[in-house]
């Protein structure tokens, strides 16, 4: 599990994706995973990927920052 927080971004556009970084010993090499994205007060947003590869990158979603 990995959680990435940033208290004050710079206002912009970011892009949210997943990247299966490495699989070690046991670790499966495919499976699902949740991202969930917090945007300052709205509702957070939950995805569910699939992923089929160690350094296989998706895309999740893109979100805007005032």
């Amino acid at each position: 599990a990995e959680n990435i927080f940033w208290e004050n971004p710079p206002s912009g556009e970011y892009e949210v994706s997943v990247v299966y970084y490495e699989a070690v010993g046991d670790i499966p090499q495919t499976g699902t995973c949740n991202v969930v994205v917090f945007n300052g007060e709205e509702a957070p947003n939950t995805y569910q990927l699939t992923m089929e590869a160690v350094k296989q990158r998706k895309d999740v979603t893109k979100i805007r920052i005032q």
